[in-house]
């Protein structure tokens, strides 16, 4: 799901139509390029208690000599609507900071829209969410201090109390994790293999295939009758998560060069035919997904303008031309949503004119 306040018309159906559902990982992840076509409003987040590092290899030196874990939020500071709501309710509350001082390094690679970040920052939080594989924003990582992920959490409506009991419990993953790589040390040929086999199952499967392939790729080579099917399992999916993110790269790398600039010049049309374009010339693209990003896409444009009856008129559109989308399930919560969005919107223009 693409959060940005320019696209909550998509958002404020999510829990009564799920539209976005068929979205693939590499498709989500294309939300810095999406969420940067329009941008309405912005607030920068103040970091808890002043205590966030940008440079993560700071961070691991620090994490290092203090003894803590790190905790990495991938943020969009400026325009996610989730992200900020994460830091108002939960980051920047007394039990959050007081259990964070005692077990992290905090580290917040930024993402956002208005505000410049130095070069080499960009550079250092593309890179990483890219290696880590984030799939949206706020996207939060728990790792050790070499950096290495263990656990991972985004974000949901819950009290900081809660969350901080959730924080607990995800840290108990890097002791069962390091029992059994600990063991794996004293073992050797297939017994290692079951051991750091083992010691990979107490993560998340995508934490494992996105940052553990070097200890798959030690499996494989101490199992070569390939009996640990779970080594094997994680190697298939990494390598299809490969694929997926080389489609992303992709498709961003098109979204920030042809798309954005069509429309920011209002070329409705022309960007809907890029699309179709795009799609035809790589099938390997789910077409489902190339759909969305063009509701997305448009209906940007359209509230960005304040066109209400052309937006309207594509929502009707597309619905008719996607039958089986989430939009045609019910386009009347969607326009209904996007009037909603407008007045909102005019609503909050007018306040601040007055002021």
């Amino acid at each position: 799901m693409f959060f940005d306040f320019s696209l909550i018309i998509i958002d404020k159906t999510i829990d009564r139509m799920n539209v976005g559902h068929h979205l693939p990982f590499f498709m989500k992840s294309l939300l810095p390029y999406i969420s940067s076509v329009l941008i309405w409003t912005s607030s920068s987040l103040c970091a808890a208690d002043g205590a966030w590092n940008t440079n993560f290899e700071a961070a691991k030196k620090d994490a290092v000599s203090e003894k803590k874990d790190l905790f990495v939020e991938f943020n969009g500071s400026d325009w996610c609507p989730p992200c900020k709501m994460l830091h108002e309710t939960i980051l920047t509350k007394d039990v959050f900071i007081n259990y964070a001082k005692e077990h992290f390094v905090l580290v917040e690679l930024d993402f956002p829209k208005l505000k410049k970040l130095a070069p080499e920052l960009v550079k250092q939080n593309e890179e990483l969410q890219k290696k880590m594989g984030v799939p949206g924003f706020p996207t939060v990582f728990l790792c050790d201090a070499s950096g290495k992920p263990y656990a991972t959490c985004g974000f949901a409506r819950q009290s900081p109390e809660d969350y901080v009991a959730t924080l607990g419990e995800l840290r108990k993953v890097r002791g069962a994790r390091d029992e059994a790589f600990a063991a794996a040390d004293q073992a050797k040929g297939f017994a290692k293999a079951e051991l750091l086999s083992k010691a990979l199952q107490t993560m998340d499967a995508k934490i494992v295939d996105g940052n553990y392939l070097d200890v798959l790729q030690q499996i494989a080579d101490l199992d070569p009758e390939k009996k640990i099917s779970y080594c094997h399992e994680r190697l298939a999916a990494a390598a299809v998560a490969k694929e997926k993110a080389a489609a992303n790269e992709l498709l961003g790398a098109f979204v920030k060069s042809t798309l954005q600039p069509m429309i920011k010049g209002g070329d409705v049309e022309g960007t809907q035919k890029a699309i179709d374009a795009f799609q035809e010339k790589n099938p390997s693209i789910p077409a489902q997904s190339m759909q969305s990003l063009k509701f997305n896409i448009i209906i940007s444009h359209y509230i960005g303008a304040d066109d209400e009856e052309n937006a309207v008129a594509f929502i009707k559109k597309f619905a008719e031309a996607n039958p089986t989308s989430s939009i045609a399930q019910d386009p009347d919560k969607v326009i209904s949503s996007l009037k909603q969005l407008l007045a909102k919107k005019k609503e909050e223009a007018s306040q601040k004119k007055a002021e």
